[in-house]
């Protein structure tokens, strides 16, 4: 089995088409066609099923491309890791959420970088699912979620207020704090399930039980969050104050009344099983800055 058979199969796989995964790998069709089908001689089994809208892998195959991702992600770190053996550092992969903010993580970083000068952290902004699968996976040696994943070891680090985030000329905007029944008859964009210890259906309790009828969009923020929200026409987006900064600068921020469903986003420190001593006291650092965070 050989690595270029892998990456013939993914990009086929990710395209779901032998033409244009050939194309975009500068291979002819012939070719990788012909690696294809050794990669499934050798593994005995069929990795695609061929239908009139093109590629769509069985169940071997989708569960190959999920390793393979993990493989050619570890190949594409090669350079990274021997450049630091060279310097005689090692690296330290930790995925970060959309919308930690700055003021809290640079100096936490800079802790860390200071206490541990032969440690180069290594990090990937990802989604608290990406970031689940890629913890349990070994892609991140750590991760910050915004869930208590139970599948992973956890530690509570991190608490940011949650606000509505509305539009210029919005009558909330007035607000010096808000609660879902100012949000009466609007149409409100939140976080999607998964990426929240709190879940969709708890908003939509919570908004009934104040005798609000809201409209709720729910997705999965990301940096096309602000972009998202205008399109969808929505009446505010349910955020932090640092995610509305990043994503929708000229909106307004009001918090969530305290005690509110969904009025706080809880950060944590997240690792597949027992750390060595050094990640041990990487998370203790992380673990000691404010927890409870006016920043965001």
């Amino acid at each position: 089995m050989e690595l270029r058979q892998l990456k013939y199969f993914a990009k086929a796989a990710e395209l779901r088409s032998v033409s244009r995964a050939a194309v975009a790998l500068h291979v002819t069709q012939p070719s990788l066609s012909r690696q294809i089908a050794a990669l499934e001689r050798e593994l005995d089994c069929t990795l695609f099923d061929r239908t009139a809208r093109g590629l769509a892998p069985t169940p071997q195959g989708r569960a190959l491309k999920a390793h393979i991702d993990v493989v050619l992600t570890q190949v594409r770190r090669i350079p990274e890791v021997v450049s630091e053996a060279a310097e005689e550092r090692e690296v330290v992969n930790v995925g970060v959420p959309q919308g930690l903010p700055h003021a809290w993580a640079e100096p936490v970083m800079s802790s860390i970088e200071e206490r541990f000068p032969h440690l180069r952290l290594s990090l990937h902004e990802g989604t608290t699912e990406d970031q689940r699968q890629q913890v349990q996976t070994g892609l991140l040696e750590l991760g910050l979620i915004h869930l208590d994943a139970p599948e992973l070891h956890t530690k509570h680090v991190l608490t940011q207020r949650m606000g509505l985030a509305v539009p210029p000329g919005s009558t909330v905007a007035r607000l010096t704090e808000v609660g879902y029944r100012e949000m009466d008859g609007m149409t409100i964009m939140a976080h999607a399930a998964g990426e929240l210890a709190v879940e969709q259906s708890d908003f939509i309790t919570a908004a009934d039980a104040e005798g609000a009828h809201v409209r709720w969009i729910f997705r999965r923020f990301s940096a096309y969050s602000g972009l998202i929200a205008r399109t969808a026409g929505v009446d505010g987006v349910l955020s932090t104050r640092t995610s509305t900064y990043r994503h929708l600068p000229d909106w307004a921020w009001i918090p969530l009344r305290s005690g509110l469903t969904g009025a706080a986003l809880h950060t944590w420190i997240s690792w597949r099983a027992e750390l060595s001593p050094l990640l041990t006291d990487v998370v203790d650092v992380i673990a000691a800055g404010p927890t409870d965070s006016a920043l965001g």
